[in-house]
C-alpha cells in the first residue's frame, strides 16, 4: 500500500496505524514521502520491518526516478521486493537511508534556492539564470521548476533541510516573501513569474521585492555562471556519500 496524503506528520501516522488494522501482515506499507523522517511516520507502526519510503517524483507517470528510502527498523527483504516493484512498473529505483532530504531533494533544493541567491545578488534576471541553465543542458531553468513545484511545497523542504543542515541550505528571503504573498507558482497563476494572462511573465512582486532588497544590501559585480549552482550539487552530492545516506 502506497500512501500519498499531504505533508502532514500527524495525518499520515494515523493513516498507517489504520492501515495496519486493515492489512494482512504480509503487507508493505510505504510512504510517498517527500520531506518527513520515516522513522517518525513508522512511529505508530507495529511491524516497522514492513516499512519503507517510496518517493515519487512530480509528475509521477513520467518521471523514472524513486527513492526507496529505509530506516534501521526496514528489512533487507522489504528494501528489495521494493527495489523490484520500481523496476517492474518502468522506474529506476535508488536505495537511499533515511535523512533530511533524502538524496533528490538535498542536491535539489540548494541548487534552485541557489538561483534565488543569486538573482537576489543581482547576478543574472530570472531569465538569464532559467536560460544559462536550459543552455547548460537541465530541462527547464529554476525559475520555471520553483514554479510547477509549487513555492509553498518548496519552502516547506527548504525549511526541513536549513534545520538540519544550518548556514550551508539557507532559505532565501524572496521565496518566503512570495508564499507569504499566498504566490504559490503555476497552480494559483503566480510565483517568480506571473501566469494570470496566459503568457509567462517575470513577476512584479519579485521586481519589487528586489529594489527594496538592494537598497540595503549591495549588488554583485559578478555575472551569474552555472558553476555556481553545480557546484552546490556537487557539494550536497559529497556529503550524501560521506555521511552514509546512498552509494556513489
Amino acid at each position: 500500500v502506497i500512501e500519498a496524503v499531504p505533508e502532514i506528520m500527524g495525518l499520515k501516522q494515523n493513516v498507517f496505524a489504520e492501515l495496519e488494522k486493515l492489512c494482512p501482515e504480509r503487507t508493505i506499507l510505504a510512504s510517498n514521502t517527500s520531506t518527513l523522517s520515516l522513522t517518525e511516520i513508522a512511529a505508530k507502526v507495529s511491524r516497522k520491518e514492513r516499512f519503507v519510503g517510496l518517493h515519487f517524483f512530480n509528475p509521477a507517470h513520467v518521471m523514472k526516478l524513486v527513492e526507496v528510502i529505509y530506516d534501521d527498523n526496514t528489512s533487507s527483504s522489504t528494501i528489495g521486493t521494493m527495489m523490484e516493484f520500481s523496476v517492474l512498473i518502468g522506474k529506476v529505483p535508488i536505495k537511499v537511508k533515511n535523512g533530511p532530504g533524502f538524496a533528490v531533494n538535498r542536491v535539489l533544493i540548494p541548487y534552485m534556492n541557489e538561483a534565488v541567491l543569486a538573482l537576489m545578488e543581482g547576478e543574472g534576471t530570472m531569465e538569464e539564470i532559467d536560460e544559462a541553465m536550459t543552455d547548460f543542458g537541465m530541462p527547464m531553468g529554476p525559475f520555471t521548476l520553483w514554479d510547477m513545484v509549487g513555492l509553498d511545497v518548496g519552502l516547506h523542504a527548504s525549511t526541513t533541510l536549513e534545520e538540519a543542515y544550518g548556514a550551508r541550505t539557507p532559505v532565501p528571503e524572496l521565496l518566503k516573501h512570495l508564499v507569504g504573498k499566498k504566490m504559490f507558482g503555476r497552480k494559483n497563476g503566480a510565483g517568480f513569474y506571473d501566469y494570470s494572462s496566459g503568457e509567462k511573465t517575470p513577476s512584479k512582486e519579485v521586481e519589487k521585492f528586489l529594489k527594496r532588497w538592494w537598497k540595503n544590501n549591495p549588488q554583485s559585480d559578478l555575472a551569474f555562471s552555472p558553476d555556481r549552482l553545480l557546484a552546490v550539487q556537487i557539494r550536497e552530492a559529497l556529503y550524501i556519500l560521506d555521511d552514509g545516506f546512498a552509494s556513489a
